[in-house]
């Protein structure tokens, strides 16, 4: 069974190529037989396992929901924090507080 050989992307597909057929006769079916609504299903599957089975994103959903409301604040306190230098530190605290925040 060979690789398929249409690709846009010459080094793609010649990557594509290369693992392809390093893959066993099972692996190169199952590759094979996916259609882009079945990955979208697996990924949407192997989500909400994760979802289901992580403590960490579980608590980081909380932590979102009890933020999400108050974003729109995040904007004055910023401004506030840079008109008064007065409180020290307050800048640097509000930053990293900030910081964390946009990562979640």
């Amino acid at each position: 069974m060979a690789a398929p050989t249409t690709t846009p992307n010459p080094p793609f597909g010649e990557a594509f190529t290369g693992i392809f057929e390093e893959l066993s006769q099972d692996d190169r079916r199952a590759f094979q037989d996916n259609t882009a609504e079945g990955i979208v299903a697996e990924v949407q599957r192997l989500n909400a396992e994760h979802r289901a089975d992580s403590p960490m994103r579980r608590f980081l959903e909380r932590v979102a929901a009890i933020i999400s409301p108050i974003r729109g604040f995040f904007d004055a306190i910023g401004t506030i924090t840079k008109a008064f230098p007065v409180i020290p530190l307050g800048g640097v605290v509000w930053g990293a507080l900030l910081f964390v925040v946009q990562v979640l």
